[in-house]
């Protein structure tokens, strides 16, 4: 039989083995342990730095090599900067190890990359809030006597606040602790007020223009006593949208949309990631 049969036959099994491993999922093995960066504290291999080129249809170009590899700087910024914001954690099926799962890193990547710009604006804070027309409970001061005293009790705990005489924590219990409330919102004591952080959750109430002005809230400060409406289930208004409760913010933070961007976080986060 010809010699020649052999070495296809041969080629013919090693380009069944290189399909069989790609069509498992991308998970490649770094048998050397030689290093070629370090960036922050992950150590970045030159198997790593040849896959890499070795995927791109002009690898073997000089200026496309150099692009490639401060590719997988910044990927590898951008995995440690997310892993200290707690969005993902790191472990060594993708991250510093010779041996990665790429395919996972690349999702661990994109996860950061859209928590981030999820994040890009954002404010936390507490709104103290004392209903006066909840459902169909209307109290036995009547519609607008509930209403007056939901202000008056309101604006005491605000002005409260705002002269530096109670905490934020004051405030929430002294609402709650109030059981003349019951008069005016059968509900007031879950409904005594609202932890929020729109990075997580950008609805804070149910009235937009409110949760809109908390944007313009900054750190450390307080919105003003707001009356916010809904349409009422309650016979005596027919389906009307009146006013049912006030409310006021106290922001903690306010990061007044200064990382708009991806790149802007980004660059601030390569500041603290050396390379070597």
């Amino acid at each position: 039989m010809p010699n020649n049969f052999f070495n296809i036959k041969n080629l013919l099994i090693f380009t069944g083995i290189v399909v069989i491993l790609v069509s498992l999922g991308a998970y490649f093995v770094f048998s050397t342990n030689k290093s070629t960066l370090i960036v922050g504290e992950e150590t970045l291999h030159q198997k790593q730095v040849d896959y890499e080129i070795s995927m791109h249809p002009q690898g073997k170009d000089l200026n496309v090599q150099k692009t490639l590899k401060e590719k997988m700087i910044t990927d590898s910024i951008i995995l440690q900067a997310g892993s200290k914001e707690n969005i993902i954690t790191l472990n060594n099926t993708f991250y510093n190890n010779s041996t990665l799962d790429y395919a996972q890193r690349m999702a661990q990547v994109q996860k950061v990359q859209g928590e981030i710009t999820k994040r890009s604006s954002w404010v936390k804070g507490t709104v103290i809030t004392i209903w006066f027309l909840n459902a169909n409970f209307v109290g036995p001061l009547g519609y607008e006597g509930s209403k007056a005293e939901a202000l008056k009790k309101i604006t005491s705990v605000y002005n409260k606040l705002k002269s530096n005489e109670i905490t934020i924590n004051d405030a929430k219990e002294i609402v709650r602790s109030d059981e003349s409330l019951e008069n005016l919102d059968r509900a007031y004591y879950t409904n005594a007020f609202i932890d929020f952080n729109t990075a997580t959750n950008e609805q804070v109430t149910f009235d937009k223009s409110f949760n809109e002005m908390l944007k313009g809230v900054k750190t450390g400060e307080m919105s003003p006593i707001t009356a916010i409406k809904e349409e009422s289930p309650s016979p005596a208004f027919k389906g009307q949208t009146v006013e049912v409760l006030y409310a006021f913010a106290v922001v903690s933070e306010n990061n007044g949309g200064s990382l708009q961007k991806f790149d802007g976080w980004l660059e601030s986060q390569r500041k603290s990631y050396k390379v070597k």
